[in-house]
C-alpha cells in the first residue's frame, strides 16, 4: 500500500506542515511494499476525509470518513501531543511521560479500529497500518499549532 496526498492540498498550508507530511508519507511509503492499493487522501468539505483506493481487482473506490467520525480522535490526540509538548520542555516528569505515550497509543489504536472498519469492504487493514492512516489524516485534517505539528513523533523525552 502507498499513501498519495491529493495534488489540490499541496500549497493549502505552511511549508513546515507540508515538511511533516512528506515526512509522514515517507516512513508510511518506505515501511510498506508501494504496491497497490494506493489510498489518495483528499479533503472533505465537513473537514473529514475522502480516502480514494486504486489499484483494486474492481477499480477505483471512495470511501468517505466524515468529521463527526474522526472528530473526537483528532481532539483526544491533539490534547496528547500537547501535554507531550509540554513534558519534552520538562514540565512533567518521566512516569508521566511513559503514561502519555500509552494514551497516545490508545488514541491511535481506537482511531485505526475506526478506520480498519471504514475500508474492510474493500481492503483489509492490520491494526498498524490503520494506525499511521490516521497518523496521516490527523496531519492532513485536523487543526493544530505549527509548534505541535512535530510532537505527534515523539516516543521519550528528547535528550
Amino acid at each position: 500500500m502507498r499513501i498519495i496526498i491529493a495534488d489540490e492540498l499541496w500549497g493549502t498550508t505552511s511549508t513546515a506542515r507540508e515538511q511533516e507530511w512528506q515526512q509522514a508519507l515517507m516512513d508510511f511509503n518506505v515501511k510498506h511494499d508501494g504496491q497497490p492499493p494506493d489510498l489518495t487522501v483528499a479533503r472533505r468539505e465537513d473537514g473529514g476525509a475522502t480516502l480514494r483506493l486504486g489499484g483494486l481487482a474492481v477499480g477505483e473506490v471512495e470511501v468517505g470518513l466524515s468529521f463527526d467520525l474522526l472528530r473526537d480522535h483528532f481532539r483526544d490526540y491533539r490534547d496528547v501531543i500537547a501535554r507531550i509538548a509540554r513534558a519534552t520542555a520538562g514540565s512533567f516528569g518521566m512516569r508521566d511521560y511513559e503514561a502519555l505515550d500509552m494514551a497516545k497509543k490508545g488514541v491511535h489504536d481506537e482511531a485505526g479500529f475506526r478506520i480498519r472498519k471504514a475500508l474492510r469492504p474493500h481492503v483489509e487493514l492490520d491494526l498498524k497500518v490503520a494506525r499511521r492512516i490516521f497518523t496521516v489524516l490527523f496531519l492532513i485534517l485536523a487543526d493544530i499549532p505549527a509548534d505541535l505539528v512535530t510532537n505527534h513523533r515523539c516516543h521519550g523525552p528528547r535528550t
